[in-house]
């Protein structure tokens, strides 16, 4: 596959699942009344499913299926923990010291988390590296 059409694919998955954690996490905040820690859980994990299923069939189309499948899954699970620490300790970090919008603190931590998660999903979830001719290989 092209990588840079990878890239894009991985990046329009990451506007979707963005769009779906934001979304979720205005509804859970300002309409459920649920707190902010709270809803970005909740939003942030619905989305993290979302990012799974369409980057497995559609961006890296990897064709793991059983046992296999259910070990990128849970690796998938692993990575949104590390991108979900990322995500909620920026909204602590701007929004409860530093008096941020609370919208803003969450789309800051949100830029942060989909740089690190396309890494991890790249080079360790899938496992595709480039080769230096600039096409893509599974490890």
């Amino acid at each position: 596959m092209n990588p840079i059409k990878q890239i894009l694919q991985f990046a329009g998955v990451g506007v979707v699942n963005t769009g779906i954690d934001l979304v979720l996490y205005f509804v859970f905040t300002r309409l459920a009344g649920m707190p902010p820690l709270t809803a970005s859980l909740l939003s942030f994990f619905t989305g993290s499913l979302n990012s799974f299923l369409m980057n497995k069939h559609w961006t890296f189309a990897h064709p793991a299926r059983g046992p296999e499948m259910a070990r990128q899954y849970l690796k998938s699970l692993l990575v949104a923990c590390v991108v979900l620490s990322v995500h909620q300790i920026s909204l602590l970090a701007l929004y409860q010291q530093l008096g941020l919008s609370d919208i803003l603190a969450k789309v800051v931590g949100v830029a942060l988390g989909m740089t690190l998660g396309f890494i991890l999903n790249r080079r360790w979830v899938f496992r595709l590296n480039l080769s230096l001719t600039g096409t893509l290989y599974e490890r």
